[in-house]
């Protein structure tokens, strides 16, 4: 801006974050992402890694929260992404601190490779208010064929809402998700096999 002599984004920077958007198909994942909201009464977010952060891509909440990026060691999301990073990726020690939101975040790195350890033997991530109390997420990851995470997907809600008692059917609802995802994100070679009978 001339007249104040500094920058501002402008509409060129909103063109192409849309046509990133579609470019990665992350329009397709929002039906998707609204109706496992809908099923839950849960937020329903995708996100993929940005360096240190899970960057959230699409959601399927009333108001999702296109573009906030969350620390990766704190949040259900960041550590789907860390427990089946990607080569070169980088993992718990290519983190700068771990700073505490709560008094739950795992701030340790030895703690979170063995929370890491404990996600991938699960196949899923929690967090119990590790980012903001009053809040629990589970999350699941968005395969590839070479078994990295492509994408992370979460359901986020109140304790009330992701109980314990819910808590495998929320996981097979989220699970059924992400392979629907797979299919529409990533293309026939970047895929996993089939589900068998």
């Amino acid at each position: 801006d001339p007249r104040t002599s500094r920058y501002r984004l402008g509409p060129s920077v909103t063109e192409r974050a849309w046509l990133s958007y579609h470019q990665r198909g992350l329009h397709l994942a929002a039906p998707e992402l609204a109706d496992l909201a809908e099923r839950t009464g849960a937020t329903a977010d995708l996100a993929l890694r940005g360096g240190p952060h899970a960057v959230i891509v699409a959601g399927g909440s009333v108001t999702p929260k296109v573009g906030l990026r969350r620390p990766l060691h704190s949040t259900a999301l960041g550590k789907v992404l860390l427990a089946w990073a990607r080569p070169g990726e980088g993992g718990p020690g290519s983190l700068p601190p771990l700073p505490a939101f709560t008094d739950r975040t795992i701030v340790d790195p030895v703690a979170l490779e063995r929370e890491l350890a404990r996600v991938r033997a699960d196949a899923y991530a929690l967090n119990d208010g590790e980012s903001a109390l009053g809040v629990r997420t589970l999350a699941v990851p968005v395969l590839d064929g070479a078994g990295h995470a492509r994408f992370a997907l979460a359901v986020r809600a109140t304790p009330e809402v992701i109980t314990a008692e819910r808590t495998e059917w929320l996981l097979a609802e989220a699970r059924s998700c992400a392979r629907a995802l797979e299919v529409l994100l990533l293309s026939p070679a970047e895929r996993r096999p089939p589900a068998g009978p």
